[in-house]
């Protein structure tokens, strides 16, 4: 076996292991909870679409506007799915940290 494929296979076990963490199996529930919520999603995309807007709007129509797009993503972002979701994501982030500092 060369040194690139037991390399190769070396992150494939570390992959492998990373995603059998309970933690992740919770993260990618809760990912797929969130993409999956209808009414999640389209706050999201209102908001969007009320940001590619605001360049074709007057100063005063465009203030509004923005303060309508702030509204929309602390709805979405206080979400309690969008919430825990976000929380198990930096705990998931947190343990990859020594990984990316090592800079392999």
């Amino acid at each position: 076996m060369t040194e690139e494929e037991e390399l190769i296979l070396k992150a494939q076990r570390l992959l492998a292991d990373y995603e059998s963490l309970p933690l992740y199996q919770h993260y990618r529930s809760l990912k797929e909870s969130v993409e999956k919520d209808a009414g999640l999603q389209k706050l999201k995309k209102e908001r969007e679409e009320l940001q590619k807007s605001l360049r074709f709007l007057k100063p005063e129509e465009k203030k509004k506007a923005l303060i309508e797009a702030k509204n929309l993503l602390s709805e979405y972002d206080n979400d309690p799915k969008v919430v825990n979701y976000t929380s198990t994501k930096e705990e998931l982030l947190a343990l990859l940290r020594p990984l990316m500092d090592a800079k392999l």
